[in-house]
């Protein structure tokens, strides 16, 4: 008699994180993600500030109103009319841990700081309490990227958006 074996799909979570660092390490295509999640949660603006090292993205959407939804790989947590208009991976946060080393979101009197390395070495972030109601902020510090590389980006990321994105710089933040 024959044994048969079966087989089905299944994932190694752990090698996953960590050589997902492989499809977005040094790229800029996190910005892209970011300004789309925007509009996704039906931002009217888009604010970005550019630093050394630092980058801020602040928007007037919807806001974020399950954090725990953000760290689940391949599950959005969109709305039902965004997942059958945009089809989301539910994917692309995860760009943002290997675009910086730590990365904070706050929405709707709460945030959540991920130091990336250790997050996706299975770390855990907590939630806290935050002065950002509205909308949502999502800032990341010590960038991969280099500043001058995403300010010639965010002008082709942002034309095909059809809300208005601006942006300044450290400068120009310090003149407001």
């Amino acid at each position: 008699m024959t044994t048969v074996q079966t087989f089905s799909a299944s994932v190694n979570e752990s090698a996953l994180l960590k050589k997902m660092g492989l499809l977005f390490a040094g790229s800029d295509s996190f910005l892209s993600e970011a300004l789309q999640n925007a509009r996704r949660a039906e931002a009217s603006e888009i604010k970005v500030k550019i630093e050394e090292h630092r980058l801020q993205i602040i928007d007037n959407g919807n806001g974020i109103t399950v954090f725990g939804k953000l760290f689940v790989f391949c599950e959005s947590g969109w709305a039902q009319k965004v997942q059958a208009t945009d089809n989301p991976y539910g994917m692309g946060v995860f760009s943002y841990f290997f675009a910086a080393d730590k990365v904070t979101f706050e929405s709707q009197g709460r945030k959540v700081v991920v130091n990336s390395e250790a997050f996706m070495c299975g770390g855990t972030a907590e939630e806290e309490t935050s002065d950002v109601m509205t909308g949502t902020v999502i800032t990341f510090e010590g960038l991969k990227v280099e500043s001058q590389v995403l300010v010639e980006a965010l002008p082709r990321f942002a034309m095909v958006f059809p809300i208005p994105v601006f942006s300044c710089t450290k400068a120009e933040a310090a003149a407001e």
